[in-house]
């Protein structure tokens, strides 16, 4: 059937059984109208399928190693930035509680560091903040104490003068009576 499709001049590419190799054959037919003939080609079956196999097993194997090396390369980049950025966030729950830190170092990348450097800007800023509100704060208590103190010792005289007012008073009543 397949040469009757070739002799009236269409190509074909087929599988059929061997009978002589007791295999399925890969055919391809072509006519030759000059001469009224058909040419074929044919393969085993098994062969074309081994060097497809073989073909797509090499680019599969290709494939592994690009996507491995890119995930080592990917997971080497990413540690250049989380390790700055998870010292970052260390740093900042350290300030955060009130502990004074050492600086952040940033590693190689610029844009890493550029944020590292503004961080330990603001850091000193917050600490410098700190202070002064701890010594405002002191300031504040030591005016309170005076102010105490003082309100006490008014207190005090105001009683004093009080008593003294208080014994007058007593002692003109008694001299009016």
């Amino acid at each position: 059937p397949e040469y009757e499709e070739v002799l009236k001049g269409k190509e074909l590419a087929t599988t059929v059984y061997a009978p002589y190799e007791g295999k399925r054959r890969l055919v391809g037919f072509t006519p030759v109208p000059s001469v009224g003939w058909a040419a074929t080609a044919g393969k085993p079956e098994e062969d074309v399928a081994w060097a497809a196999f073989g073909s797509i097993a090499f680019n599969v194997l290709l494939f592994l190693l690009v996507s491995l090396g890119a995930f080592f390369a990917a997971v080497a980049f990413s540690r250049k930035i989380a390790n700055p950025v998870s010292s970052l966030r260390d740093h900042a729950i350290a300030l955060g509680d009130g502990q004074a830190t050492d600086p952040v170092r940033p590693g190689d990348i610029s844009e890493v560091r550029d944020l590292a450097e503004a961080f330990e800007a603001m850091s000193g800023k917050v600490q410098a903040r700190e202070t002064a509100l701890r010594e405002s704060e002191e300031a504040l208590r030591r005016s309170r104490d005076e102010l105490d103190e003082k309100v006490k010792e008014r207190t005090a005289e105001l009683r004093e003068v009080n008593a003294v007012l208080l014994s007058e008073v007593s002692e003109r009543r008694k001299s009016q009576e």
